[in-house]
């Protein structure tokens, strides 16, 4: 469960820069490469998030509330009691394609879904 006004880390997960693939048969020389050039989050909440690149994937070195350094996201409502926020994630690609010299670039997004409860924390003084 998330919480209320704290710091979520958002990034792609997986091969965001894959290695480029050249192929030639006879005097056909085709070569591709796929990236990653930004991302975007629909948080549920009526709020979206757009990144360019993959984001910076969070790690336990990392101190507590610290906000990423290049994609991230703050709650400022839950979703409990009515149940958890869906996360929708659209990651954008670039794939760059060479064939015989004549170069171009072919668009491709991809999707997914992700269910996120997002509860508040509080605390009693006496």
């Amino acid at each position: 469960m998330a919480a209320v006004g704290y710091p979520l880390w958002l990034w792609v997960e997986g091969n965001t820069s894959p290695s480029p693939v050249t192929d030639t048969n006879g005097p056909l020389s085709v070569s591709l490469r796929a990236r990653v050039t930004g991302i975007t989050f629909d948080m549920g909440d009526g709020h979206t998030v757009s990144c360019t690149g993959g984001g910076s994937r969070w790690t336990r070195d990392v101190a507590a509330g610290t906000p990423s350094p290049t994609c991230g996201y703050r709650y400022r409502k839950p979703s409990l009691p009515d149940g958890p926020y869906t996360i929708t994630a659209t990651t954008r690609w670039a794939v760059d394609w060479n064939i015989n010299g004549t170069t171009g670039t072919i668009p491709y997004s991809q999707t997914a879904t992700t269910s996120l409860p997002v509860g508040e924390l509080q605390v009693l003084v006496r």
